[in-house]
């Protein structure tokens, strides 16, 4: 059922004939081994001597029309019977998997133990990697018992300051300054590190802009600014905290040259209508941007929220099911976990760690996520929520996708809003 085992079970059954022996691995992998008999393998030889034979050409025949006994000549009967073990292989595998309702999700490794070619018969082993089935536990139960865990999301009056804040901020009117810069100034530099005399790598930054006092430099960087004019260069040195992000500073005293390229005197327009009204048409007042910012700030609270508890809801099912999960899924997972690594992290930061490093730290993720799709999948399964043709459409038209190119991705990503929809209205 692709639940872990404790001990391998065996099973022993005779079709027509033909002997398969089943071993049940954990991780939803199984050992097969199949013997055919003399009636049961020699079609496949006969069909691959004839197949052989069609393809023989003959001086004076057309391809395929030459008399078997001097066509026969041509034909390597290696050749033949190893397109007979092939095809017999293929077609029994097929045959078990239809027969038992299996999934492959890797391709099968197919051993060949014993051709018995005196008796005309075939003896072959495979590992079979099956789609895992999950045997869950009581997830409406669970589900209700975490979405009661659901919390108000208010909205105070200081976050909408702050969201005011930046929103002046980021339309502040900007003049050329001759004195030296201040606290709140926005000034353009040319900034270079070092640490033991070394260039850090992507340290050198020309033109960067920033505001004294809210920089993303390390603590005490704006300090050093102020009081200084455009054309000035300064030189100094700071720890960086035992905290920083790159690990290989942390602690370590790193040397600062910048020059002032430019100082600028930041204007911030006051919050009246008239500033309502330059951010948009929706806009007449001041009081109608604060109601939108509080709406907005509602919404983005109440998505964290649901996501937490959908989150929390695929912990506690994840915790109580039982799943045979395929390496090979996992190994699958990992390789998409570090690309999106690569590809979202800062180049310094990823430039760290192998991809061994990252597979190691990812791994346990990995583990979880395939777990949570295996859970979803099954639910789905169970309550009948597998996604419509129109739905998935819809879903590829919300995430910008291309349906033909990205038609599963669609259909999973509309198959989890299904079951969580489904379970949120427990």
């Amino acid at each position: 059922n692709g639940a872990p085992c404790c001990s391998e079970a065996q099973i022993m059954v005779k079709s027509s004939g033909m002997k398969k022996n089943i071993t049940q691995l954990p991780g939803s992998e199984v050992d097969l081994e199949v013997t055919l008999s003399k009636d049961e393998f020699i079609p496949y030889v006969e069909l691959s001597r004839a197949d052989a034979l069609k393809n023989i050409s003959v001086k004076g025949f057309r391809p395929g029309m030459a008399p078997e006994h001097i066509a026969s000549a041509g034909v390597d009967p290696e050749k033949v019977y190893t397109e007979a073990v092939h095809a017999a292989a293929r077609e029994t595998l097929n045959d078990i998997r239809d027969e038992r309702q299996w999934v492959f999700i890797d391709a099968p490794k197919i051993e060949v133990t014993e051709t018995t070619e005196a008796e005309g018969g075939l003896r072959f082993k495979a590992r079979l990697t099956l789609f895992p089935d999950v045997a869950l536990g009581d997830y409406k139960k669970i589900a209700g018992r975490i979405l009661a865990e659901r919390r108000p999301q208010p909205v105070g009056e200081e976050e909408i300051e702050k969201t005011l804040s930046w929103l002046r901020d980021s339309r502040a009117v900007l003049t050329r300054a001759v004195r030296p810069a201040a606290q709140g100034d926005l000034v353009e530099a040319d900034v270079s590190s070092r640490v033991d005399g070394k260039p850090l790598e992507g340290g050198a930054l020309a033109g960067d802009r920033f505001v004294l006092g809210a920089s993303r430099y390390v603590p005490g960087f704006d300090q050093h600014l102020i009081g200084h004019t455009e054309g000035e260069r300064i030189n100094f040195a700071l720890a960086a905290p035992a905290d920083y992000w790159k690990k290989d500073l942390q602690n370590k005293n790193i040397d600062f040259s910048v020059r002032v390229k430019a100082v600028f005197e930041r204007t911030l327009p006051e919050l009246t209508d008239e500033f309502a009204i330059r951010l948009g048409r929706d806009f007449k007042t001041i009081a109608q941007v604060r109601e939108n910012i509080r709406q907005g700030l509602v919404i983005e609270k109440e998505k964290k929220e649901r996501d937490r508890l959908r989150a929390k809801m695929m912990e506690e099912i994840g915790k109580a099911a039982r799943a045979g999960i395929p390496p090979v899924m996992v190994e699958r997972t990992l390789d998409g976990l570090v690309e999106e690594v690569r590809e979202l992290a800062p180049a310094g930061l990823t430039a760290q760690y192998t991809n061994e490093q990252l597979r190691a730290d990812l791994r346990e993720q990995a583990t979880a996520r395939v777990l949570a799709h295996l859970i979803i999948y099954k639910i789905a399964k169970n309550e009948r929520l597998e996604p419509i043709p129109d739905e998935v459409n819809e879903e590829s038209k919300r995430q910008n996708l291309d349906l033909k190119k990205y038609y599963d991705y669609s259909y999973g990503i509309a198959q989890n809003r299904k079951v969580f929809e489904f379970l949120e209205k427990i």
